[in-house]
């Protein structure tokens, strides 16, 4: 699974009487807790290995997130690369940091405590990747004289909460479909955002670009230790990047498409697996290219079960 997952209709009363102040935090946590256990348990019976929380508690990728920020606030609506849906933007007001308290952390924290029975073999959390986070962001303050140093900072920050995670049994997907469209990249730059601060924490943090392939350039310049997502339809683009892509000690293959309601053949995607394995590249997940949050609930269900499919066809 990547990201969200299409919200119940049960969720969306739940939420509406939450918003009416009809029910209290604590009941609308709790009950939401239930639909998430629900939805996994479905889940899992299709095949699913790695769990989540479906990011039913967030608005988007950067929200509640930002909150254990400082200095930052919401902006407007944008919409969010080549997706069917918007988030708000960021606005900075000064110097970001990391606060001391980070209550969205220790939110999120006892939400999983709460899904941890269910017997998943990992549980992950989405995280936005800080050039995606930086990329949404408005310098409003004038206060960094690059966007480099925004980055930079982001990438500290992200790292610490990645940490923070991962010490509490939980792997980090870092939302970062920026790695697919940035031209400003430098050397420099990945080595004190990815080498430095995410290489040390291993496979256990999924870098995943969404819709396509970073350049070669940038494939040259990724650690080879950490898990890289990549959408497997791009991948035929490229031979040369296939080749790329063996150096990696870790493959999350996106082979089910997230924008659509189109049904991919079993064939093809079996055929497209095998193929990327003959040439050496290490495929550890199977997955889908994005979050599935606005496919019709019953499509991503069906979708699920076409990934287990698959597994199922390349084990035997």
């Amino acid at each position: 699974m990547t990201g969200a997952f299409p919200r119940r209709k049960s969720y969306a009363k739940l939420l509406s009487q939450f918003n009416k102040n009809r029910i209290s935090a604590d009941v609308y946590k709790e009950k939401t807790i239930n639909i998430v256990r629900t939805v996994l348990k479905k889940l899992k019976d299709i095949g699913l290995d790695v769990g989540s929380d479906l990011m039913y508690f967030d608005d988007d990728i950067f929200y509640p997130f930002i909150t254990d920020i400082q200095n930052v606030e919401r902006g407007w609506l944008v919409r969010y690369y080549d997706n069917n849906y918007f988030v708000r933007n960021i606005v900075i007001k000064s110097k970001i940091s990391l606060k001391t308290t980070r209550p969205w952390f220790t939110e999120k924290i006892g939400v999983y405590q709460k899904l941890s029975d269910l017997g998943f073999s990992e549980y992950i959390v989405a995280l936005p990747g800080p050039l995606t986070i930086a990329n949404y962001s408005i310098d409003q303050a004038k206060v960094y004289a690059s966007k480099s140093q925004m980055v930079i900072d982001y990438a500290r920050i992200i790292a610490e909460i990645t940490e923070s995670y991962i010490n509490n049994g939980i792997r980090v997907e870092l939302h970062e479909p920026e790695l697919c469209f940035t031209s400003q990249l430098t050397n420099e730059l990945i080595r004190q955002i990815y080498v430095d601060l995410f290489s040390p924490l291993g496979e256990k943090v999924h870098l995943v670009t969404y819709f396509g392939v970073p350049s070669l350039e940038i494939l040259n310049l990724l650690p080879r230790d950490l898990t890289l997502g990549v959408e497997a339809i791009s991948l035929e683009k490229s031979m040369e990047i296939f080749d790329k892509l063996k150096d990696f000690s870790s493959i999350r293959l996106g082979i089910v498409d997230s924008r659509n309601t189109k049904m991919e053949k079993i064939d093809d995607l079996i055929s497209l697996v095998f193929k990327l394995g003959d040439k050496g590249i290490h495929i550890e997940y199977l997955s889908f290219n994005s979050m599935t949050e606005f496919l019709p609930e019953v499509i991503a269900y069906k979708k699920v079960k076409l990934l287990k499919r698959v597994v199922e066809a390349i084990k035997h």
